[in-house]
């Protein structure tokens, strides 16, 4: 099974990304619009439990929030998710939220599984990749 296509490039008169009245509920953002165009390098700041993380989440589509979130002028929640995670992420302020997995293959297995990659190609590239970084001795350990 191949992966889908990426989803395809922004025009220079469309934002990248584009936030049309969102409200997240249990935060403090209520009615909030944005945008961000390709290029731009934007930085996301507030008081503890303001929404920071809930925001991101919510453009990961990983949390639930009302309003609409436009990718490359689609909704977010129209672009399948193997297009969407190639080019959408975000690393986390504290390394130790980014793992999901609890060993150090699940964890490498994990991204291409999101990808909906065939399971033998999955383990092909896992081992691949744990051989190239030296890893492969360290598989089946805990995080």
């Amino acid at each position: 099974m191949q992966p889908s296509k990426p989803v395809s490039f922004v025009s220079a008169s469309e934002p990248l990304l584009e936030v049309r009245n969102l409200s997240i509920p249990g935060t403090s953002i209520d009615n909030l619009s944005l945008s961000v165009n390709n290029g731009e390098l934007i930085g996301v700041l507030g008081d503890t439990s303001t929404g920071k993380t809930s925001l991101l989440l919510s453009i990961l589509r990983l949390r639930k929030y009302h309003g609409s979130i436009l990718y490359k002028g689609a909704n977010i929640e129209e672009i399948p998710k193997t297009d969407y995670y190639r080019e959408v992420s975000f690393a986390p302020e504290q390394p130790e939220q980014a793992f999901i997995a609890n060993t150090v293959a699940n964890e490498v297995a994990y991204q291409l599984e999101e990808w909906g990659l065939d399971p033998s190609e999955i383990s092909r590239r896992v081992w691949e990749s744990l051989e190239l970084l030296g890893l492969r001795d360290y598989a089946w350990y805990p995080i």
